[in-house]
């Protein structure tokens, strides 16, 4: 149930975002999934210089605690987050 209610939103707001960003002409609409850039570097840790144990290692590289990450993958996400703005 909440996997199809992901989707769901998901589906919704990529079509409200296409929507806004055709019949807003002075705005410029990116959608970016933090979710996505996460899962590709805790399915392959090792490409993004980090280790197997960081990704379940509460106070490692990763994960700061059980909730929260840590600086380095917020610099992670932001530097992906900039390439998404600044390739398109």
């Amino acid at each position: 149930e909440i996997e199809e209610r992901v989707n769901i939103w998901n589906t919704l707001l990529q079509a409200h975002t296409i929507e806004f960003g055709t019949n807003s002409k002075e705005a410029t609409t990116l959608l970016f999934s933090s979710h996505h850039a996460l899962t590709e570097v805790l399915d392959d840790p090792s490409h993004f210089d980090f280790t197997e144990d960081d990704v379940e290692t509460e106070g490692g590289a990763i994960w700061d605690d059980d909730l929260h990450l840590t600086e380095s993958m917020h610099e992670h996400l932001a530097e992906r987050l900039f390439q998404a703005v600044f390739s398109s």
